[in-house]
C-alpha cells in the first residue's frame, strides 16, 4: 500500500465528486416523489407511443429533464452530507476513510 499522507479538505472534496452518482441513488429512485416521476414518464411514453405527437415527445423530455435534475439535487445533498462527515474526522481517520472510499468505489486511477 501507498504510504500514508495528509489528506486535505480539498483532496477528500476531489474524492467525494469523483464517486459515481449512481452509488448515491439508494434511497432516492424508491422515494415517493421520484416513484411518482417515474410512474408519469411511463405514462407519457405510452402517450407518446399511441399519438406520435411532437407535444408528446416534449413532455416526456421535459419529465426525463425534471426528473434528472431532482436526482442530480438530492445526489448533490447526499455529497454534502458525505463531505461534511469526512471533514469532521480527524487526520488518522481521515486517512483510513480515504483508502477505504478509493478502494470501495475502484477510484484508483484517478486519485
Amino acid at each position: 500500500m501507498k504510504k500514508k499522507k495528509k489528506i486535505t479538505d480539498e483532496v477528500l472534496r476531489k474524492l467525494v465528486y469523483l464517486i459515481p452518482a449512481r452509488y448515491f441513488y439508494d434511497g432516492i429512485v424508491t422515494s415517493k416523489k421520484a416513484r411518482g416521476y417515474q410512474d408519469y414518464i411511463e405514462f407519457q411514453c405510452q402517450t407518446y407511443r399511441s399519438t406520435k405527437t411532437r407535444k408528446d415527445w416534449y413532455e416526456v423530455k421535459r419529465l426525463t429533464k425534471e426528473y434528472e435534475e431532482y436526482l442530480n439535487k438530492e445526489v448533490d445533498i447526499k455529497r454534502k452530507l458525505l463531505l461534511f462527515g469526512l471533514l469532521k474526522r480527524d487526520s488518522k481517520e481521515r486517512v483510513d476513510v480515504y483508502n477505504l472510499l478509493v478502494k470501495k468505489y475502484h477510484l484508483e486511477r484517478w486519485v
